[in-house]
């Protein structure tokens, strides 16, 4: 751990400016907490019908090292399911044409109530179209899952733009989350420069799962939050609770997921342990590293009893 936070020392100074903008994200972050309220996800909720039909679509998220490659391998194994992995089609595409025209200032909830139903049809089709070309075979009647930790804070534009979603939450053991992207080694940008320190990791943390803790009293949209150590331990009964959730019949292949890895391109740091079978090695990682973690013990707290991590 010291030559961690050594090496991690000699890594900050070129991290001023990505800092920075992680610093606005997580600004808006705090902002759609005040302003996106129940009353604004139900109404957009009830506008599916005058959008367009709706789509098989559920989006995977949570924090980066919570295991969403895990599962999202696990559900890429399913024949009736098709899956994007970290793509930023969602934000490019689908959200990024509604904002044209705005100050940078305005609200997301601005931004988002502003969008008239020809709009939100257009950003559907750009996302599908341009989702569809990325994958490079047609979606067809599949489920598409969009994999991606980065699209937790892109829950209100999700319900905004594809109100018949889904919502699967990968969730872990936030102290081995937190040490777990401390110890990533990542190109730099706004995100991992958070990961610069235990505290900017524990900050950036609490900003993402914090959202979601929000939002999810909030949202009418189907949701289901799955944990990593029922994955790695039981997987048969994880995968079956997934499925059953996402309207899927069973198939056997979902737990020969890690053949399945290696014959793809994984996008993901995880992509060296999803190609292996199921380990129990990183449960509890945590505890070789506890004396370090302490200071930052009261902000993960109510995480931590949150997800039954006491």
């Amino acid at each position: 751990m010291n030559a961690f936070l050594e090496a991690k020392a000699l890594q900050r100074p070129a991290a001023t400016r990505a800092a920075a903008i992680l610093q606005g994200i997580q600004e808006r972050v705090r902002e759609q907490e005040q302003t996106i309220t129940a009353g604004v996800l139900q109404r957009w909720g009830e506008l599916n019908p005058v959008i367009a039909p709706a789509r098989r679509l559920a989006i995977l998220c949570g924090h980066p090292r919570s295991g969403t490659t895990l599962l999202e391998q696990v559900l890429d194994s399913h024949p009736d399911i098709v899956s994007a992995e970290e793509t930023h089609i969602l934000h490019d595409e689908a959200y990024l044409p509604l904002s044209r025209g705005f100050s940078e200032a305005t609200s997301v909830l601005q931004v988002l109530e502003a969008a008239a139903p020809s709009q939100l049809r257009q950003s559907r089709d750009n996302y599908f179209r341009f989702t569809g070309l990325f994958l490079g075979k047609p979606l067809g009647e599949k489920l598409l899952i969009d994999k991606n930790p980065a699209l937790n804070v892109l829950i209100p534009a999700v319900v905004r733009i594809f109100p018949e979603a889904r919502f699967l939450i990968a969730l872990r053991d936030p102290r081995d989350v937190c040490l777990s992207c401390f110890m990533q080694l990542l190109p730099l940008n706004p995100v991992s420069s958070a990961y610069l320190t235990l505290e900017g990791t524990v900050t950036q943390y609490a900003s993402v799962m914090g959202f979601w803790r929000a939002m999810l009293p909030r949202m009418r949209n189907p949701s289901l939050e799955m944990r990593y150590e029922e994955l790695v331990t039981d997987l048969p009964s994880a995968a079956r609770r997934v499925l059953d959730f996402l309207g899927v019949t069973w198939d056997a292949n979902v737990l020969q997921y890690h053949k399945h890895a290696q014959a793809k391109q994984v996008r993901s740091p995880s992509y060296a342990e999803v190609a292996k079978p199921l380990f129990k090695s990183a449960i509890g990682r945590w505890r070789n590293y506890q004396k370090f973690l302490e200071p930052f013990q009261e902000k993960l707290a109510p995480f931590i009893k949150a997800y039954g991590y006491e």
